[in-house]
């Protein structure tokens, strides 16, 4: 019964005490919003340069509506849209909207150059060559 009262006076001081002060969240201000930095977009209209694990090189071409062309290492050639999901940048070809293949982007080197691997293991290294 003692074990009962004492539990019962616990609560009960627990129930007239102060709730604590919530920290105020820190405004957000407008200068603070501008200053940060939009993420690059993935998919960038240019020409590119790729090169294969075997050494093999390959050209892409992205237009500004997101239409794409490559030429692969072994000289098929491939048109289609490019999209951006999940944080990968992905070639949908066309006539095949089962065949889409996404790439994530490593961050750049020193020398612009960036490798980049395919959901399917694919790894190839690419120089932007122009706008």
């Amino acid at each position: 019964m003692r074990i009962i009262l004492a539990i019962a006076a616990v609560a009960a001081l627990g129930a007239c005490s102060k709730p604590a002060e919530e920290a105020a969240a820190p405004a957000t201000t407008a200068a603070a919003a501008e200053a940060a930095p939009a993420a690059a977009a993935i998919i960038q209209a240019g020409e590119y340069t790729f090169v294969d694990k075997d050494k093999k090189q390959g050209t892409l071409s992205i237009a500004a509506d997101n239409t794409y062309s490559v030429t692969w290492p072994d000289g098929t050639t491939q048109k289609g849209t490019a999209s951006e999901k999940d944080g990968k940048g992905c070639y949908d070809p066309e006539g095949d909207k089962d065949a889409t293949l996404c790439w994530k982007n490593d961050p750049p080197a020193a020398d612009g150059t960036w490798t980049a691997t395919s959901d399917d293991g694919q790894v190839v290294t690419v120089t932007r060559v122009s706008t």
